[in-house]
């Protein structure tokens, strides 16, 4: 479905009935479990062929490896007494190769989860969808592309391509949207984030 939205915003959005929405909640990546402990989790995502790095100063855990032929780096994102409610992966592609890739992983995806919840594909004027101009447009802050699979009281996962034309993957458990505003300050927690930490834009069998 594709919309005019005020003057010089197209906007392409496709909302799937609940019929034919995502078919496997259990969206994550490499095998992690929601819930389970720091070691776990380093065990699970260093046998998909990503070296552990370091903590990060949010008390998250970061690796680094490949995806989809793409230097990438993932973050597991804990709770502060160290549970996993979240997983971003973010794929290094060379800027022409964000919107291939985005497309490719998405078929993945898709193949794998089910039909996305929505894909949305968004640019404002003077860029519009068909233009060959979609690179500019995301780097400009003009244009968006995304998809989605389930909700927010289930559990959310996210692909899209970043306004650095990087690809990135986001798992979110449930748990996830109170731990977030534990983060901006809108939940007190007896546990420190350490504020926010700058991040970098950043295996033979198939991690997501």
């Amino acid at each position: 479905m594709r919309l005019n939205v005020a003057a010089g915003l197209t906007l392409s959005l496709v909302i799937l009935p609940a019929a034919v929405l995502a078919q496997n909640v259990s969206r994550t990546f490499a095998g992690t479990t929601w819930g389970e402990s720091e070691d776990e989790t380093k065990a699970r995502i260093t046998a998909a062929g990503f070296e552990f790095s370091r903590k990060d100063s949010l008390g998250d855990l970061v690796f680094d490896g490949e995806a989809m032929g793409y230097a990438s780096r993932v973050y597991a994102r804990q709770t502060p007494i160290g549970e996993l409610v979240s997983v971003i992966v973010l794929l290094r592609t060379p800027d022409q190769e964000a919107i291939p890739t985005w497309r490719a992983m998405l078929h993945i995806l898709t193949e794998k989860y089910g039909q996305p919840t929505a894909v949305l594909e968004r640019f404002e004027s003077p860029y519009k969808q068909g233009d060959g101009k979609a690179e500019q447009a995301i780097l400009e802050g003009k244009g968006a592309i995304s998809a989605s699979w389930g909700r927010e009281e289930e559990g959310l996962m996210r692909l899209e391509v970043t306004d650095k034309l990087a690809v990135r993957v986001a798992y979110e458990s449930k748990d996830w949207p109170q731990e977030s505003d534990r983060r901006t300050g809108k939940i007190s927690s007896g546990a420190s984030s350490g504020g926010k930490a700058k991040r970098d834009s950043a295996p033979a069998s198939n991690p997501f």
